[in-house]
């Protein structure tokens, strides 16, 4: 019995941020989505009954890793500089969808959460950027949604 083969590519992961294309991901690279906590908090009571609590965090963090020497490198330090030069920061728009899956996560206040140091290496190394983006935990899919 054969099997099906699954195709994956990134370069069908449309990404931006501030209306910027992001990509030139590096070899390890791509978005990695996380979020911020767990979504329900348990917890015993003397009598050994159990509360669930419903935590309503809504953060998730995006890391981004991207080649030193890309494009992406480049605007992402831009933006971040502009965004730290601002008496308050600004926030920017963040949109991803995974053309493989059809998942989507956007989210229109994303600020820079951490920023790489640049490291004089003797091949081309990869930068991580972490983003927080504050409300894209509400409808974060894996997949593509599914009615119940």
């Amino acid at each position: 019995m054969s099997v099906p083969l699954k195709t994956h590519d990134l370069e069908q992961i449309f990404a931006t941020l501030g209306g910027y294309r992001i990509g030139g991901w590096g070899e390890t690279g791509g978005i990695v989505f996380e979020r911020a906590s767990d979504v329900i908090e348990d917890s015993v009571g003397a009598s050994g009954e159990v509360t669930v609590s419903r935590l309503n965090d809504n953060r998730v963090y995006a890391t981004i890793t991207c080649r030193a020497n890309s494009e992406t490198a480049k605007v992402l330090g831009q933006l971040w500089r502009a965004q730290q030069a601002q008496p308050t920061i600004t926030p920017l728009p963040f949109l991803s969808i995974d053309n493989n899956t059809g998942s989507e996560i956007s989210d229109q206040y994303a600020v820079f959460k951490s920023v790489p140091i640049a490291s004089q290496e003797r091949t081309v190394g990869e930068l991580e950027w972490v983003l927080l983006l504050p409300n894209a935990g509400r409808d974060m899919l894996h997949a593509p949604s599914v009615a119940f």
